[in-house]
C-alpha cells in the first residue's frame, strides 16, 4: 500500500478536490424541500377542511357526530324528535353537529352558520351555537 503525502510550498497550486454531492447541488435539496414543505402544508389544509365538513346519512338526517360521543340510541332519539318538531311545527328543524375540532381560524358560531347555509334543507332564520369548552 502506497501513502502519499502532499505538502505545499510558496508557489504550488492546492490539489484540485471534487466537492461533495450535496455542495454541487444544494439549490436542487433547497427546492425540493420547501416543495415538500408547501406540498404538506397545502393537503393538511385540504385534510382539515374536508374533515370539518358534516356529511349526513339517510338513516340520521339530522345528526352528525363526528366526535364519536353520541350513542347509537340517542342519536335515533334525535332523529325521531326532529321529524316530529319538522312535520308540527311548520318545518322547523334542529341539527346536532359534534365535531373534535374546529377548522383554525373559526368560532363555534362562524362554523354553526357555514354548516346551517351549507345544507340544502337548512334556510336558518336563528343559529344558535352550543359549546362544552369551559
Amino acid at each position: 500500500m502506497e501513502i502519499k503525502v502532499w505538502t505545499y510550498s510558496e508557489g504550488d497550486e492546492f490539489p484540485n478536490r471534487r466537492s461533495s454531492f450535496f455542495r454541487r447541488h444544494w439549490e436542487a435539496f433547497l427546492i425540493a424541500f420547501v416543495a415538500i414543505i408547501l406540498a404538506a402544508a397545502a393537503w393538511s389544509s385540504i385534510a382539515a377542511r374536508s374533515a370539518s365538513q358534516p356529511s349526513f346519512t339517510p338513516d340520521s338526517p339530522y345528526v352528525y357526530d363526528g366526535a364519536d360521543v353520541l350513542d347509537y340510541s340517542v342519536a335515533d332519539t334525535l332523529t325521531q324528535l326532529n321529524e316530529t318538531l319538522e312535520s308540527q311545527a311548520d318545518g322547523a328543524q334542529l341539527y346536532v353537529v359534534t365535531i373534535d375540532n374546529l377548522p383554525l381560524g373559526q368560532t363555534i358560531e362562524d362554523y354553526s352558520i357555514e354548516q346551517a347555509q351549507r345544507s340544502a334543507r337548512v334556510t336558518p332564520k336563528r343559529t344558535t351555537a352550543y359549546s362544552t369548552r369551559s
